[in-house]
């Protein structure tokens, strides 16, 4: 029999395994931005003179230029510019300076001039403080007599912006004798004064067709443009404040009263040279009556479409052309002239947005509601056309065989013909040629009627023709 040993013994207890600790936390991992920014401060840095150069240009242009100018502004934007502050240093120092001074002067020596310096009467019976006033309110009254012929600006910006400044600078230079004349004060004061408010008139009304045209997206540009002009004008300010005192120092106190003349008489005829350049750059020129005119004489003569003449001789000789056509006339004087003849034109210009009747010979142009600048320049060429055809043998053949009212009737007929065969793709003839297409000014009453002020009859009691 085996024997069982140890079957009574208890079972023996493996001793518990030690518990093992934790590892340790790690440490956050650094933002690659931070890491980016150790890296780049480790990096050795060259400092080299051109390095500095570029870094201060590019600062400079920030202060200064647009960003990305090539792309957000016109490519005449740069060299218009500089010439703009090439002008207004010259203004500055014309208007600013020399005749600021002389005209100070100028009153001085009147007011010395007065017995015990009592009040002065500036040569006109008026006191100090209403003289003044009496000017402020005189060019006040000349600047709205003006605005009657600002639409004249409309037409011809550039010309008539060039004009404006011609007449700005010779008001200035005038004004930088006043210390040498300070008995004519008050006539100088008045009569410059009215021709600097004429001058700001016509100068305000063509700047309006000018600057916005050069942004390309004027809704995001121009606010950063208007800082970025206002930051180049602070700079002239002071550079023209700094050579006005360079020369009051040079000119010395005992010669001031002859020297101002010379440095107005110089820096109005710098100004308007700068003036000058900066027309010439400006790629702004619009199409008006005798821009038309000409076009058709070289397209009845089979040429094509001429290139914008920008010399400054062109821009003066604007100043004398006279626009006969007329735009947004009167629509009652059409129901007026026959019931019958209305109708036909009312059938004949259907398809177009405007009505145009001939009155012996002369052309009567109607506009219709939501007519665009091709609408107002088909509505010119046929115009145009009718005084032509007025001059030819055939219309004086209808109107002696057949009376004149059958001749007006002839003129619209083949004008119309005409009109048609010419201007569908002309403006982009035009625009092919370096003419402003977004600029076509014609002279017009503003007029436009609705189709319901068309088909509406006239009301009763008044004249008109059966």
């Amino acid at each position: 029999m085996l024997k069982i040993q140890n079957a009574h013994r208890p079972p023996v207890l493996s001793s518990p395994r030690p518990t093992q600790p934790p590892p340790p936390p790690q440490p956050p991992k650094s933002n690659r931005s931070d890491e980016l920014e150790t890296l780049l401060k480790a990096q050795p840095r060259e400092v080299s003179l051109n390095g500095l150069l570029k870094s201060t240009r590019e600062s400079l242009q920030s202060l200064f230029i647009p960003k990305n100018v090539e792309k957000t502004m016109t490519k005449d934007y740069l060299p218009t510019r500089l010439w703009w502050m090439g002008r207004e240093v010259m203004s500055n120092l014309s208007y600013g300076f020399a005749a600021s001074q002389a005209t100070s002067l100028a009153l001085e020596l009147v007011v010395k001039s007065q017995p015990a310096a009592a009040v002065a009467t500036v040569g006109l019976g008026l006191g100090m403080y209403w003289f003044p006033k009496v000017v402020d309110q005189f060019r006040n009254a000349t600047s709205m007599a003006s605005s009657t012929l600002a639409p004249v600006a409309d037409r011809r910006p550039k010309a008539w912006f060039l004009a404006g400044d011609i007449l700005d600078n010779l008001g200035t230079a005038v004004m930088s004798c006043a210390a040498l004349m300070p008995g004519l004060y008050a006539p100088l004061s008045i009569g410059v004064g009215a021709a600097f408010t004429v001058a700001g008139v016509l100068k305000r009304r063509a700047q309006s067709n000018m600057f916005y045209r050069q942004a390309i997206n004027p809704r995001d540009t121009l606010p950063e443009i208007n800082t970025k002009e206002s930051n180049q004008s602070i700079v002239l300010n002071l550079v023209s404040m700094g050579a006005g005192a360079a020369l009051q120092w040079g000119i010395g106190a005992t010669g001031l009263a002859a020297g101002l003349p010379i440095v107005g008489l110089a820096a109005a005829a710098l100004g308007t040279l700068a003036t000058v350049r900066f027309l010439s750059h400006l790629d702004m020129e619009n199409i008006n009556e005798s821009v038309v005119r000409r076009t058709l004489d070289r397209l009845e003569q089979g040429q094509e479409v001429s290139a914008p003449d920008r010399k400054v001789g062109r821009l003066l000789t604007q100043l004398l052309e006279r626009d006969k056509i007329e735009l947004g006339q009167d629509l009652i004087r059409l129901k007026q002239a026959g019931s019958a003849r209305y109708q036909d034109l009312l059938s004949t210009y259907q398809s177009k947005n405007y009505l145009l009747e001939s009155f012996k010979g002369q052309p009567y142009i109607v506009m219709k509601e939501g007519a665009s600048k091709e609408d107002s320049l088909a509505a010119v060429i046929q115009a145009i056309h009718v005084e032509k055809l007025r001059a030819t043998p055939e219309y004086q053949q209808v109107e002696q065989s057949r009376g004149s009212d059958a001749a007006d009737y002839w003129l619209v007929e083949q004008s119309l013909a005409r009109a048609q065969a010419q201007t569908p793709g002309l403006l982009e003839r035009f625009q092919a040629q370096g003419w402003a297409t977004d600029l076509v000014n014609f002279r017009d009453r503003e007029e436009r009627y609705s189709q319901q002020d068309l088909e509406k009859p006239l009301d009763p009691g008044q004249a008109a023709l059966p």
